[in-house]
């Protein structure tokens, strides 16, 4: 049947990322209209649509509830960034007092799995503060820092000195610290958890 061979990353976004309770319905009328010979295009399109707009209407009814999730979570990455340079000061202490500690890639490790932990915890925060409105808290809470790091990465490249050896692997791990953070804030808020009983919460 054409219908079980629907766009299964589209599907996957959808039973993730929708915030309407009638996510299940959606998809099974997508995929009937799939099946009944709209394309792939149509689909993604249609699947898009209906996140953003379930998005959209949480938001819109659950205003107070939505901003209390932003301060939340920025709370916890606002403490991040007091604790990260709090590290760096432990970091150079420690090169000082032994020669394992001088290695130059060890700060931008040790920053960027702070960065990670931090951002777990937020996403669970913000969950744990909002569970009748888990979802919708934790996707705008995530779409705010992805909003802050696309608008400041260029800034980043454009103020680099030179790119040698050790400028790219900074660059690098300031890449693997933007998207785990993402990805770490969605798994923290329960959002890419299974779906096997995803109508019991989905919002």
């Amino acid at each position: 049947m054409r219908g079980s061979n629907a766009p299964p990353i589209a599907t996957w976004m959808l039973r993730h990322f929708g915030c309407s309770p009638n996510t299940d319905a959606v998809v099974g009328d997508l995929v009937e209209r799939f099946a009944d010979g709209r394309s792939r295009l149509w689909y993604w399109g249609q699947v898009l649509t209906a996140i953003l707009i379930s998005l959209f209407r949480e938001v819109r009814s659950h205003k107070l509830l939505v901003f209390r999730g932003l301060l939340t979570g920025w709370a916890v990455l606002i403490v991040f960034i007091y604790a990260s340079g709090q590290l760096r000061e432990l970091m150079q202490g420690l090169a000082i007092w032994s020669k394992y500690w001088r290695h130059w890639w060890m700060l931008p490790v040790a920053v960027t799995g702070s960065e990670i932990v931090f951002s777990l915890a937020s996403g669970w925060l913000v969950a744990r503060l909002h569970p009748h409105r888990r979802k919708v808290t934790v996707l705008v809470y995530t779409t705010s820092v992805i909003i802050v790091i696309v608008s400041t990465f260029p800034y980043a490249l454009i103020t680099a000195p030179h790119f040698n050896a050790r400028e790219v692997f900074f660059l690098l791990f300031a890449i693997i610290g933007n998207v785990g953070s993402i990805l770490a804030i969605l798994v923290g808020g329960g959002v890419l958890r299974s779906t096997s009983n995803h109508t019991r919460s989905l919002s």
